[in-house]
């Protein structure tokens, strides 16, 4: 399965809606993955709130998702494929 950024957080010392960080739990025991693009994202957020002496948290968080989950290298056919997914998503039904 792969995490987008608001699953991401909370293995990076914040935590999110209250939804996400109920499920996961359920998490345990699947084969996990994450973006880099997932991991830029959230070192955006993270940016923009976090303070100095909790730092080496994030650190910690970043050191484990890169030990304990897959990662999901982005090339041009999951481009492609995200983007189809999306327009078909997106199209009226009827």
């Amino acid at each position: 399965m792969l995490l987008d950024t608001s699953f991401l957080m909370p293995f990076l010392g914040l935590a999110t809606d209250e939804v996400i960080m109920e499920s996961l739990p359920r998490l345990k025991g699947m084969e996990l993955f994450y973006s880099e693009l997932s991991i830029l994202e959230a070192m955006w957020k993270i940016a923009k709130v976090i303070k100095k002496e909790n730092l080496s948290v994030v650190m910690e968080g970043l050191r484990l998702v890169e030990r304990d989950l897959k990662i999901a290298r982005s090339n041009d056919k999951a481009a492609e494929l995200a983007l189809s997914l999306r327009a078909r998503a997106q199209r009226p039904r009827g």
